[in-house]
C-alpha cells in the first residue's frame, strides 16, 4: 500500500490526466 501511496507523492496526475508533477 506505501508503494501506491508514494507512487501518488512522486507523481500527481489529475483527473483530466494533467501532470502536475511534484508537489511539496
Amino acid at each position: 500500500m506505501n508503494d501506491r501511496i508514494r507512487a501518488r507523492e512522486v507523481r500527481l496526475i489529475g483527473p483530466e490526466g494533467d501532470q502536475l508533477g511534484i508537489k511539496p
